[in-house]
């Protein structure tokens, strides 16, 4: 079967990118004869809109925390919604609509609310008909990712089905099947060959560290704390993109501890998650559902106020990562984790129950069910 299906997401906060990239991976496997374009709908936009969502929300989610979970919070109400689709429309909408005229998408996939919402309520009827789908990329519910005339919604959580219920939204038309990650997360992957090409023995504790959350000087402590209750654990440092880590730590002697590892940015985060007994990490949805899909124990040692929140509160209810701020803390909650094999892989068994490796594939399957059920009906009617 033959068509063409539109990802849209926004920039600012990596988590919409990495979800729009994994259901396009999915897409390319499994349905190779769907045409699918993958888009950045800031790409549309007038460059002082781009400018303050991109860098904005970058700035206010990593310096004005509480300013962001206030705003988080007051506009978790539909009715306050009007002003932010009116700066959407006046922002972005001319360009958006000739793209998607010119291109004539038989479904719309949105890892953002923010494109699919204004789509759906344009004058241009050949459009606003076309289905439009949302991924809710956290663990949470934000009103914010509900509209009327959006046709389907694909969520982390039965939980989550029934916060979007309370909304309004039919059960009907949400789909619960997780967060879409990378296939390569679905695949088998042999831990304890992972370990060897490492240089690990196999039967020390492993602590992989994701850069971008932890300054040096808080891993100088980290890590003797740790050591303190598990003598021989190692560590993996993966510093990503965050350049100004990479730097602290070529003046730290962190590197040249023997036991600890660093990484700049890997494209094997998938191996190193099944090497490690405990990551420690952010609480954002894509970066929870990666971990869980390869049964890698969480350690968050802060979460940004809203929707990271909601994510922790979600893996602490399950019992599936600890979280505590002040390195000694930290290095407690995670001592027992490193040194009682029994309790780590009831939790490792944990995380892999909640974990939805398949996801991105259920969603294209899914998609690729309601293309087909439109053609269907389409003949029918002719």
């Amino acid at each position: 079967m033959a068509g063409r299906v539109l990802i849209l997401h926004a920039t600012g906060g990596m988590g919409h990118v990495k979800a729009a990239e994994a259901i396009t991976a999915a897409f390319a496997e499994r349905h190779p004869d769907i045409t699918v374009r993958n888009v950045n709908v800031l790409q549309f936009a007038r460059p002082v809109f781009r400018f303050f969502y991109e860098d904005g929300y970058n700035f206010i989610s990593s310096h004005w925390t509480k300013l962001w979970g206030f705003l988080y919070r007051r506009y978790d109400r539909p009715a306050r919604h009007g002003m932010l689709v009116t700066i959407t429309r006046w922002a972005m909408e001319r360009p958006l609509l000739r793209y998607v005229r010119e291109y004539r998408p038989d479904f719309i996939i949105g890892t953002h609310p923010m494109p699919t919402r204004l789509l759906a309520h344009v004058g241009d009827k050949t459009i606003a008909e076309i289905p439009t789908a949302v991924v809710v990329t956290d663990y949470g519910c934000h009103s914010f990712w509900v509209d009327e005339a959006t046709d389907r919604y694909f969520v982390s959580t039965e939980d989550v089905r029934r916060c979007l219920g309370g909304f309004g939204v039919p059960p009907q038309r949400v789909a619960v099947t997780g967060i879409p990650v990378q296939p390569k997360f679905a695949r088998a992957i042999d831990a304890a060959a992972v370990r060897r090409s490492l240089g690990l023995s196999g039967g020390e504790p492993v602590v992989l560290v994701i850069g971008g959350l932890l300054s040096v000087g808080y891993l100088e402590r980290l890590v003797p704390l740790v050591r303190g209750h598990a003598p021989n654990t190692k560590f993996l440092l993966v510093t990503g993109r965050d350049h100004w880590l990479r730097s602290q730590l070529k003046r730290s002697a962190l590197p040249r501890t023997d036991g600890v590892l660093v990484f700049g940015f890997v494209q094997n985060m998938e191996e190193l998650l099944s090497a490690c007994d405990v990551v420690i990490t952010k609480a954002g949805g894509l970066t929870v559902s990666e971990c869980l899909a390869m049964g890698a124990v969480m350690a968050i040692p802060s979460a940004i106020p809203g929707q990271e929140e909601d994510n922790l509160a979600f893996l602490l209810r399950h019992q599936v990562a600890v979280s505590a701020h002040a390195p000694d803390q930290l290095a407690e909650a995670i001592a027992p984790l490193l040194t009682d094999a029994r309790l780590a892989a009831e939790r490792k068994s944990a995380c892999r129950g909640l974990g939805k490796p398949n996801a991105a594939y259920d969603l294209a399957a899914d998609v690729v069910r309601q293309i087909e059920a439109r053609e269907e009906s389409r003949v029918v009617v002719g």
